[in-house]
């Protein structure tokens, strides 16, 4: 019996208490209340706090609040705009688990038309910075010597009012305006639509969020999709997501419809709040054409980053790509070059460092592969070791690209360093080496390619060789100095047994020759950009050829001209296809942009000749001076010396190295074939030769005998 009256007494109570709530809201106005919020807000915040609408209590079928129209205005020094403001909100509480378990079941929280400013004045103040509550100063502080108090641990029953769920959440057309006037930047997020289902700790919960981004200054809108399953975990205190899919879209103002669209998917993240640590075990990316796959992983976030990846970007059209994004694809002289593209590599970024290792870049026939580092981002030390197989440079110039003359890889190098500004040059920190297989532009092919680099403070070294170049070698270096007002370089290099014939022919030299060329150089010169420091370069050059032949049917052809007028016999037929030589060498001196050479030899089984004159490396005119002596009889012992001919066959060389011309100088011919005819003439008749000119000087007047002194 006494049971059974214990049981009626408790459902009385509960049913009275319900009776109660149910009347709560008839009998009081919750709009009395807002004077209080507001002032409660302006204690915190120091803000003024409108409402526009009732603040509305409900009880069944649970106890909520709702609110219309509040407004939190800005603080004096931005007085145009509302900080907060907020058309609608409500949040409800299911009854019974607070009544009965000491539960808080939040059964549903939603704001509509949330409408956030936030601003950066030019002088850099912003307007979410709160303001000290008024009685801040008044908030006791332990005295020295004193120990803090103990935090006092959570009843029983606070730690069980904490344990809540919520029944969902929802946020509609809401707005967020970020106007940054320091860096004269705005965007606009809008759109935002926020849905979360039931929460509870350690399960999942569907979540979806969109919103727009608008970028007034580009014109660009960028539109967010997310959706995922994701789970709160208390302890330790962690966020999981599943199946998350991610979708961006990118329109310009310009072209509305014409989208760029990107797709993240993720099976799993995982975010460690306390541990620091995030993981991402696979993640998919998908854009235009362009499929990446990766894994992410992140430890020690907050105090020293340490990111992880691997990256791997499946074979795609970078052509296509590229119309897609309406880039203009550039025209190449082969129509299949820049059609295929795979990339993949692992990356590490730490705090003060990146490094990007096993690395391999397939562009169309070309593998490279290595690895980078970099150390420092505010001035950054770059750390390299790359490799390549095989590269087709003129696969990927224009289709109406003019040919450049063959410039040597020192001159090259120095020419691009020296381009570069004196003060990128200080900062530029590098060291590395690169290496090629094989490299081709247009119709030169070189293999076994190496550069090594090293760069610091302003100053610049390199060093370079080619193991195989035309059945020969070279090697050169370039040393750069950028730490005073000029820039000085110094270049050398290095060929040793290279095929001359291939090699004029690649320069578009119409001399024929042969042979086997050993060449060095050596250039230094100094100025304030290029081109003072090529007027400026000076140095030495030297050359030699080995067991060649000189086929220029021009050149031949004018030595035959000169036999004929010296009587004797002509050049041997098998000569027609060369005139064979043991030895060419000789060196020059460059300065102010001449190169002079003075020592120029060539030695033939036929004749010896010596050649003199000079090259205007900027324009490209050559005059050169030739003198030609025919073997008269060959050596018949090593001791004694082969024997020429007396009379010289001298040809004088104009125009360019790429296209000589030769003529043969008659007067010199001439001269030195009757020099003895005419010496002995003159002995025999002095007496006659000085009466003439004195019979020509009264007659005609003085200075004709002089003239005649001059002829003979």
């Amino acid at each position: 019996m006494r049971e059974t009256q214990k049981v009626f007494a408790v459902i009385l109570g509960i049913l009275a208490l319900l009776l109660a709530i149910a009347v709560l809201p008839f009998i009081v106005d919750s709009n009395q209340f807002k004077p209080l919020i507001a002032e409660a807000v302006r204690e915190k915040t120091g803000r003024e706090v409108e409402f526009g609408g009732d603040l509305q209590l409900s009880v069944f079928p649970s106890p909520g609040l709702s609110i219309e129209g509040v407004r939190i205005k800005n603080g004096q020094a931005f007085p145009e705009t509302d900080f907060l403001s907020i058309e609608r909100g409500e949040a409800r509480v299911k009854l019974l688990p607070l009544l009965l378990q000491k539960r808080v079941e939040i059964d549903r929280v939603g704001l509509q038309g949330l409408r956030l400013h936030l601003i950066r004045t030019e002088a850099g103040l912003n307007n979410w910075s709160l303001e000290e509550p008024k009685n801040g100063a008044n908030a006791a502080v332990p005295s020295p010597g004193m120990a803090p108090p103990a935090a006092t641990a959570p009843s029983q029953k606070d730690a069980g009012l904490r344990l809540f769920t919520i029944g969902g959440a929802s946020m509609k057309d809401s707005k967020i305006v970020w106007d940054d006037r320091q860096a004269g930047r705005r965007m606009e997020i809008d759109g935002i639509n926020l849905d979360v289902g039931a929460f509870n700790w350690d399960q999942f919960t569907e979540v979806a969020l969109n919103f727009s981004i608008l970028e007034p200054e580009s014109g660009y809108r960028n539109r967010i999709a997310l959706h995922s399953r994701a789970m709160l975990r208390q302890n330790p205190a962690a966020v999981n997501l599943a199946g998350a899919e991610l979708i961006l879209t990118r329109e310009a103002k310009a072209r509305p419809g014409k989208t760029l669209a990107a797709r993240l998917t993720a099976p799993e993240i995982i975010f460690e709040k306390d541990a620091q640590k995030l993981q991402a075990p696979k993640l998919h990316v998908e854009s235009n054409g362009v499929s990446v796959e990766s894994s992410l992983s992140g430890a020690n976030l907050w105090s020293d980053p340490d990111i992880q990846a691997g990256i791997e970007v499946a074979e795609f059209n970078p052509r296509e790509v590229l119309r897609r994004f309406d880039i203009a694809v550039p025209k190449f002289q082969d129509a299949r070059a820049f059609t295929r593209l795979q990339a993949g590599f692992n990356l590490r970024a730490a705090k003060d460092t990146l490094a990007i290792d096993a690395f391999r870049c397939r562009l169309d026939d070309t593998l490279l592969q290595g690895e980078a580092h970099l150390e420092g981002w505010k001035a950054p030390s770059i750390r390299f070791n790359l490799t390549g197989d095989t590269l087709d440079v003129g696969r990927y110039l224009p289709p109406d690209a003019k040919k450049n003359k063959l410039v040597s890889p020192s001159a090259a190098i120095a020419a691009a360093l020296a381009k570069l500004p004196a003060e990128r040059l200080r900062k530029l920190n590098a060291q590395g080496e690169l290496h090629l297989q094989h490299l081709k532009v247009n119709d030169i092919a070189a293999d076994v390619l190496h550069l090594q680099l090293n760069a610091r403070e302003g100053s610049v070294q390199t060093r370079q060789g080619i193991g195989r170049f035309y059945g020969g070698r070279y090697s050169g270096g370039v040393d750069l100095d950028a730490k005073g007002g000029d820039t000085a370089v110094a270049l050398t290099e290095k060929i040793d047994q290279a095929d001359i014939e291939a090699i004029l022919k690649l320069i578009g030299s119409k001399i024929g020759m042969s042979g086997v060329l050993t060449g060095s150089a050596a250039l230094q010169g100094r100025g304030k950009d290029l081109k003072q420091i090529r007027q400026g370069l000076k140095g030495k050059l030297a050359f030699g050829l080995k067991d060649g032949a000189i086929s220029d049917v021009k050149f031949l052809k004018i030595i035959n001209q000169g036999i004929g007028l010296l009587n004797q016999a002509p050049l041997p037929a098998g000569y027609g296809g060369g005139l064979k030589f043991s030895e060419i060498s000789g060196s020059g001196s460059l300065a102010d942009s001449i190169l002079r050479s003075d020592d120029l030899l060539v030695k033939a089984p036929l004749f010896r000749m010596t050649g003199s004159g000079f090259t205007n490396v900027d324009t490209g005119l050559a005059d050169y001076r030739f003198v030609t002596h025919l073997v008269k009889a060959q050596a018949t012992t090593a001791t004694e010396p082969e024997k020429f001919h007396s009379t010289p066959i001298v040809v004088n060389m104009s125009g360019t190295l790429e296209d000589p011309r030769y003529r043969l100088d008659m007067k010199a011919l001439l001269t030195e074939k009757n020099k003895a005819k005419i010496e002995k003439f003159l002995d025999k008749n002095t007496d006659k030769i000085d009466k003439l000119k004195n019979k020509l000087d009264k007659k005609l007047g003085p200075g004709v005998g002089d003239l005649l002194d001059r002829l003979f």
